[in-house]
């Protein structure tokens, strides 16, 4: 009978196996992807932008996103947002989208920001044109579809038939008001409208009352996970009050990497990547 001992060293090393298979088939794939997408780069205007902060993990998780979507998206600059613990490791991850000049990435985020808040502003900032924001743990398969208005990722669930979300919401609310459906926000488009400055206020305004009713309510809030969640809440209730009727969804259903024309792989809550 083989001892406990040698089975758990025997684990760790398939699991290393395993570990090491997965990352020469990525890196096969990245080589591919680099290999068509070197030829000369015309871009036509349009750009995406992603968030990539905090943690240097996020750099290799974003990479896969970057390649596979500048791969089915040939004309698009992908703008690369990172601060002083991202910015070396997303230029070396990303040096070959660099140099043929489909990626720019910029240090413009600071570190006394959360990534929920520096998400928002990014959001914000790109209202008026016809860029794109996604979250970096997506995969492309396919190219984007022509945008037609506000379009976020997939609409989720209601959150007014949603008990704890419920009660939650109408505590950090003080109201019996309607809240909406809860939207992923993993992708957004403005489709060229810009947001005034009294609405980026109201949406600031409803983000703060969500991290203030955490904090009241710690044992609530974790379980819902509010906090990590702040500014898809945030993002969900706003866009139902400005935009009534009027917000679009790129896919009409999801799952944790369903391999449709893009997928996610719900890093932040699965720690799981492409």
């Amino acid at each position: 009978m083989l001892s406990s001992e040698y089975l758990l060293m025997l684990r760790k090393f398939l699991r290393l196996i395993r570990r090491l298979g997965v990352d020469f088939r990525r890196e096969i794939k990245s080589r591919n992807y680099l290999k068509a997408l070197s030829a000369e780069f015309i871009p036509d205007g349009s750009e995406a932008h992603l968030l990539v902060v905090k943690k240097a993990i996020y750099a290799r998780v974003a990479k896969v996103c970057i390649e596979t979507f500048c791969f089915h998206n040939r004309f698009t600059r992908v703008d690369v947002h990172t601060d002083v613990a991202t910015y070396e490791v997303v230029k070396k991850c990303l040096r070959n989208l660099i140099k043929n000049q489909r990626v720019r990435v910029l240090i413009d985020q600071t570190e006394e920001l959360t990534w929920q808040e520096q998400k928002i502003n990014l959001i914000c900032k790109i209202s008026g044109s016809r860029s794109i924001f996604m979250d970096a743990d997506l995969k492309w398969n396919s190219s984007l579809p022509v945008i037609n208005g506000l379009t976020l990722f997939v609409n989720e669930f209601s959150l007014d038939e949603h008990l704890e979300f419920k009660e939650f919401l109408t505590s950090a609310f003080t109201s019996q008001q309607k809240f909406g459906s809860m939207k992923n926000t993993s992708f957004l488009a403005w489709d060229g409208f810009e947001i005034s400055s009294a609405q980026r206020i109201s949406l600031a305004n409803i983000y703060d009352k969500i991290k203030a009713e955490s904090e009241k309510n710690p044992e609530l809030s974790n379980k819902l996970d509010a906090i990590r969640i702040a500014e898809q809440l945030a993002l969900s209730i706003w866009t139902e009050r400005i935009f009534p009727g009027q917000i679009h969804f790129l896919k009409e259903s999801d799952g944790f990497r369903d391999g449709s024309f893009v997928e996610s792989s719900y890093f932040g809550a699965t720690g799981s990547h492409f």
